[in-house]
């Protein structure tokens, strides 16, 4: 119990010391310069630390959703490919699991339906990373 006593103490003491100092002192002018140059944007607090953003969600909302719009114009043939892989997975689904009892293997087979249509929705998302990787200058 002793050695706990002495190393709080000397905790503090280097905690006083280092708020006294010319270090500490620099470094939070530089983080005022740098707060203030920024201006206070929407802050999200996360186990006490404050995460800001240039703009808000709404903002940026409207911004991505733009782009897609753009990008679904300038290539419409992508989208409609995927809205008809998604027609004809869903009629061959039907057409498959149409009539399915109400038994064991019933229930069996409507989760091995919904494990199938559930990782054709996981995979066909996969064409959003190329976005990413290809304007990636605009999300960092």
């Amino acid at each position: 119990v002793a050695e706990d006593n002495i190393d709080v103490s000397v905790v503090d003491v280097l905690h006083q010391k280092y708020l006294n100092s010319s270090l500490y002192q620099n470094t939070k002018e530089a983080l005022g310069k740098v707060e203030l140059g920024r201006g206070r944007k929407q802050g999200v607090s996360k186990q006490g630390h404050e995460i800001t953003y240039a703009n808000g969600f709404l903002t940026q909302l409207y911004w991505v959703s733009k782009r897609s719009l753009k990008n679904l114009i300038r290539n419409p043939q992508a989208s409609i490919a995927q809205i008809a892989v998604t027609i004809i997975l869903a009629l061959v689904v039907g057409a498959i699991f149409f009539g399915v009892k109400l038994d064991r293997s019933g229930i069996q087979n409507r989760v091995g339906s919904l494990f199938f249509v559930t990782t054709n929705q996981c995979f066909s998302s996969v064409s959003a990373i190329e976005l990413f990787i290809r304007d990636k200058k605009l999300f960092v």
